[in-house]
C-alpha cells in the first residue's frame, strides 16, 4: 500500500491583536509496513517400512508438509508532527521628541536722561541737596525748566531710595512730589490729584496723617530702603533735601 499525507491545518489563536499573526500548520505523515505472508514449500523425506518381505526392496517415497508459522502482518505507524511558533510581535517602543526652545532675552531700554540727572528705570531724576521747606523745593524744581521738571513722583520708590544710597548722598529725608488732601497723600502733577499707591513701600504706622500740613518724604538708609515712604510737617526743613525729575530724552 501506498503511504497516504494528509496535512490538516490547526486554527490559531483568534484573539484579536493589533500584529498579524502567522497561522501554524501541523503536517502528519504515516508509514505502512507490510510483511508479506507465509510461504509453503513441500518437503519429500523417504519412509522405511518396519516390515519388509521378500520384495522389500521398493522405497515409497511419502511427501510430508512442513509448515512455517504464520506471521500476522504488522503495521507500523510513523506520526511526524512538525510545530511552527510564531514569535511576539514586536513592540516598538513609542519615540519622543523634546524640543528645548532657547530662552527669549529680553533688551531693557536704554533711557537717556539730561546732564546731571540719572535713570532709575524709565525715569530721570536729580538730587539737589539743599536743605528747604516742601514749598520752596517744589518751586526750585520748576525754576530748572518750567513744565519740564518738577518734584519726583517715582513709580517704584524703593529702587530710588536704593540708587541715591548706593551712590553716597548723605543719608537724609528727600521730599518727593506728593501732600496729603485730607483723605489720601496724592501726587502734585494731575489737577485732581493721584493717590500714592506704593502701600507696601510705607514704613511703619505710615501714613499717620494726611492734612495738608503733610508731604511725603523718601526716606535713605541703610535699613529704611524696603519701605523708604513716610510724611513730615510740610514746613520742616532740617535734614529734608529734594529729588527733582524730568522727561527723559528722545
Amino acid at each position: 500500500p501506498t503511504p497516504t499525507t494528509k496535512p490538516t491545518t490547526l486554527p490559531t489563536n483568534t484573539t484579536k491583536h493589533p500584529h498579524t499573526t502567522t497561522p501554524t500548520t501541523t503536517t502528519t505523515t504515516t508509514t505502512t509496513s507490510t510483511t508479506p505472508p507465509p510461504t509453503t514449500t513441500p518437503t519429500t523425506t523417504p519412509t522405511i517400512p518396519t516390515t519388509c518381505g521378500p520384495k522389500c526392496d521398493t522405497t515409497t517415497p511419502t511427501t510430508t508438509p512442513t509448515t512455517t508459522p504464520t506471521t500476522t502482518p504488522t503495521t507500523t505507524t510513523t506520526t511526524t508532527t512538525t510545530t511552527t511558533t510564531t514569535p511576539p510581535p514586536t513592540t516598538t517602543p513609542p519615540t519622543t521628541t523634546t524640543t528645548t526652545t532657547p530662552p527669549t532675552t529680553t533688551t531693557e531700554k536704554t533711557v537717556k536722561c539730561p546732564k546731571d540727572f540719572f535713570a532709575v528705570g524709565d525715569e530721570c531724576f536729580r538730587v539737589m541737596e539743599e536743605e528747604v521747606q516742601y514749598p520752596r523745593a517744589q518751586w526750585l524744581c520748576n525754576a530748572l525748566s518750567p513744565n519740564k521738571y518738577y518734584l519726583a513722583e517715582p513709580k517704584n520708590a524703593s529702587a530710588l531710595a536704593e540708587y541715591v544710597y548706593k551712590h553716597h548722598f548723605p543719608p537724609h529725608h528727600y521730599w518727593l512730589g506728593a501732600r496729603g488732601d485730607g483723605s489720601n497723600m496724592v501726587w502734585g502733577r494731575e489737577p485732581h490729584g493721584r493717590v500714592v499707591a506704593q502701600t507696601e513701600l510705607w514704613a511703619l504706622h505710615e501714613p499717620f496723617r494726611v492734612s495738608s500740613s503733610y508731604c511725603l518724604d523718601l526716606r535713605v538708609a541703610d535699613f529704611l530702603i524696603i519701605n523708604p515712604l513716610a510724611v513730615h510737617l510740610c514746613r520742616q526743613a532740617l535734614n529734608h533735601f529734594y529729588i527733582c525729575e524730568c522727561t527723559p530724552l528722545h
